[in-house]
């Protein structure tokens, strides 16, 4: 495929779908190609991106104690707080007015300025723990149910499944013969023996 210009209708379908699969912080790059017809390259495309991926990144907490006092000198005017500390602070990241309002609100709210993970969004090294105590528990109770590594992992029915089924592992469940198949007679000979052993 030829990414060098996106001149035909094909490509720039192409191109916006594409850009619908990224964050939607890309939305304003496809707002741009659909105004004003552009024709843009890849590398501009990428270069664009990256740009745009640098705004991900934390602040830090200078940063934020900066746009808090800011926001403060400013009588609450996120608009006018952000002015201020683009033009005070030049070489720095400009946080745009939402971000300063998200800080100020957070802030109020959790008491820190900092973003919380969800706890849904789980990370790599927790499910690999999860999945170590699933595991070693099912192994060391080779008769537990769901619902009893459920209640002695802490974890939630579904979380227990999704490991089990990950992993290949099945919890256990009684199954209830009906009928005697053939080795059946050995087996019920040596634990009859076993059980006699044990009790004398």
């Amino acid at each position: 495929m030829d990414f060098t210009e996106i001149n035909s209708r094909g490509k720039r379908g192409e191109l916006l779908e594409r850009i619908d699969r990224q964050n939607s912080r890309f939305r304003t790059a496809k707002t741009t190609i659909i105004k004003f017809g552009l024709h843009a390259s890849f590398v501009e495309l990428e270069s664009a991106k990256s740009s745009l991926n640098e705004g991900n990144e934390t602040y830090t907490n200078d940063e934020y104690c900066e746009m808090i006092l800011f926001y403060g000198q400013c009588n609450r005017n996120k608009r006018e707080a952000t002015r201020r500390f683009a033009i005070k602070f030049p070489s720095r990241r400009h946080p745009s007015y939402c971000t300063m309002a998200g800080t100020v609100q957070r802030l109020y709210k959790t008491g820190s300025c900092h973003r919380r993970i969800p706890l849904s969004r789980a990370t790599p090294s927790s499910l690999r723990i999860q999945a170590e105590d699933v595991l070693g528990y099912a192994l060391a109770h080779t008769e537990s149910s769901v619902r009893d590594i459920s209640k002695a992992c802490f974890y939630s029915k579904s979380t227990v499944w999704n490991i089990l089924r990950m992993y290949g592992a099945y919890p256990y469940r009684p199954v209830l013969a009906q009928e005697l198949k053939p080795g059946d007679q050995e087996r019920r000979f040596d634990f009859c023996t076993f059980v006699l052993k044990t009790l004398d």
